[in-house]
């Protein structure tokens, strides 16, 4: 989500929509976890209400390498 609650009231419904049709068929990487949720959390993470600063883009990709690596590895032990 963003800074900016009225874009919000589009994007989560359309996230919602995207992970009923599409998470049993592939993985969805979901990196609000390292945004943050909070007003203080988003209004910080955020240049203009919805571009990231560079610091959330090292923090989503902290975030997401174990959750990639774990997937890949686990992906290719079949």
């Amino acid at each position: 989500v963003t800074a900016e609650s009225r874009l919000n009231e589009y994007i989560l419904p359309l996230r919602d929509v995207i992970s009923a049709c599409f998470a049993e068929r592939t993985l969805l990487l979901d990196l609000q976890p390292a945004v943050g949720l909070t007003a203080a959390e988003l209004k910080d993470a955020y240049l203009d209400g919805v571009h990231p600063t560079a610091a959330v883009y090292r923090a989503m990709g902290t975030y997401a390498a174990p959750l990639l690596r774990n997937w890949l590895e686990k992906d290719n032990s079949k």
